[in-house]
């Protein structure tokens, strides 16, 4: 993980920026370069908003955390529960491990199954189901199809995720 910039005072973000918390989104309260008083701040950088201040760039997910908690994050995660980078609701925040926001990541777009943690194994002509937990890949057997390998898979993420288990 890169680490993240330390954060503005939230003085200076308040002076700065409003942040609607029905949006999720964050405007200009003055005039900034081009950018005018009331206008959207942020660009899309890889998904995720990104803000300028003071010739420095900081995740808008990690400025919502600062100005809803008064804690800044520092070097911790902060997950998105829907998954969508630019959602910057309250409700869609929380702080996580690196762990847990990885629990939190859908299946990878290489995947061929269709369900996260399941794939096919040749040799046997059967579906298996793994996932991970602790560094460690756990093998959760061998099944008929990939819908039950994914039943398998599910069960045993809700076991060792909890909170942060997801299915796709």
């Amino acid at each position: 993980m890169t680490k993240a910039n330390l954060l503005p005072s939230l003085q200076r973000i308040k002076e700065l920026l409003h942040y609607d918390h029905e949006s999720g989104c964050f405007f200009w309260k003055q005039n900034k370069g081009k950018f005018l008083a009331g206008s959207k701040a942020g660009t899309i950088c890889k998904g995720y908003v990104a803000i300028k201040i003071d010739y420095k760039i900081y995740a808008a997910h990690r400025i919502a955390w600062f100005l809803l908690t008064g804690e800044d994050p520092m070097n911790k995660h902060i997950d998105h529960i829907d998954n969508d980078r630019s959602n910057n609701r309250p409700w869609n925040l929380r702080l996580a491990t690196n762990s847990q926001n990885m629990f939190n990541q859908p299946a990878p777009q290489s995947n061929t199954s269709g369900f996260k943690g399941v794939s096919y194994r040749k040799t046997r002509r059967k579906w298996i189901a793994t996932i991970q937990k602790d560094g460690k890949q756990h093998f959760l057997g061998h099944f008929n199809t990939p819908e039950l390998a994914h039943m398998a898979y599910c069960k045993a993420a809700a076991e060792l995720h909890g909170e942060f288990a997801r299915g796709q």
